[in-house]
């Protein structure tokens, strides 16, 4: 009896999660869409050197953490964004870089993999470890630049090595939420590759906020929505 009644409290406390996370994206949708739009467009024009995609994809993430817990940081947008990268420059340079050369070596060789797996069925493994390393550093990474800040909005000194030992395991206790972002974050970005420079309108307005958003309530805990 008593076994049957913890489930039925499980049961009762993922939905008020789950409830309380729908309701929190569709309060965003309706209410902050436009902010959304101006941190796309921000973090354009902020990663088109290359070399500070890292302060970009940190400034993002922390505005979009932000938002999925409180409406707050809408009401200094710029600010909250441009803030954020200037304050990350320094902890965040090194790792954009660092993400930037992972990916261009395992969607490289995911190409070429794919190109001989035509030919040759051997090469399958080859293509799905290089799908699983590509879904691996954009799991961690999602969990890893929220933690940059503290709780007071500082900085953190914390090295990135323990701030991707923590994302890691957090990466795993929400996989489902991981999960998803990654596939929403690979969808999105392939959709829009494919149909480049069709697409340069969505790169202006949502390519970039609508996986960042995904990735801040997979990591969001839903209690903490205000």
């Amino acid at each position: 009896m008593k076994h049957n009644d913890n489930n039925t409290q499980e049961t009762i406390f993922h939905k008020a999660r789950k409830n309380a996370l729908i309701l929190r994206i569709g309060e965003v949708l309706s209410d902050s869409l436009f902010v959304l739009v101006k941190w796309n467009f921000y973090f354009f024009i902020t990663c088109l050197p290359i070399v500070t995609i890292g302060p970009a994809m940190a400034a993002l993430s922390r505005c979009t953490n932000l938002l999925a817990k409180d409406d707050r940081v809408v009401y200094t947008a710029t600010k909250n964004y441009f803030d954020c990268f200037r304050q990350s420059v320094k902890k965040t340079m090194g790792f954009g870089i660092a993400f930037v050369a992972a990916n261009a070596v395992f969607v490289s060789g995911l190409l070429v993999y794919v190109k001989m797996m035509a030919d040759n069925m051997m090469y399958i493994p080859m293509v799905s470890a290089s799908l699983l390393a590509l879904a691996v550093i954009w799991a961690v990474t999602m969990h890893t630049l929220p933690l940059v800040w503290e709780e007071d909005d500082s900085i953190t000194d914390k090295s990135f090595k323990e701030l991707v030992k923590t994302a890691a395991v957090t990466a795993l206790t929400r996989i489902k939420g991981t999960v998803t972002a990654v596939v929403v974050n690979a969808l999105t970005l392939l959709l829009t590759a494919a149909y480049f420079p069709a697409t340069l309108p969505v790169v202006l307005t949502v390519t970039f906020v609508i996986p960042a958003m995904t990735a801040a309530f997979a990591h969001t805990d839903p209690q903490s929505f205000n």
